[in-house]
């Protein structure tokens, strides 16, 4: 069954995906408090 392989393949790509925009989203984030933190 390569198929159902390809698939499981594609979620674990997404998933991934998924984590590094939301690991992205974290870090600016903490990097726009820290600006306004600094600024204020």
């Amino acid at each position: 069954m390569p198929l159902l392989k390809d698939v499981k393949e594609t979620e674990e790509i997404r998933k991934k995906k998924n984590l590094i925009r939301i690991m992205t989203w974290i870090i600016v984030a903490i990097a726009l408090v820290l600006v306004w933190y600094f600024t204020k």
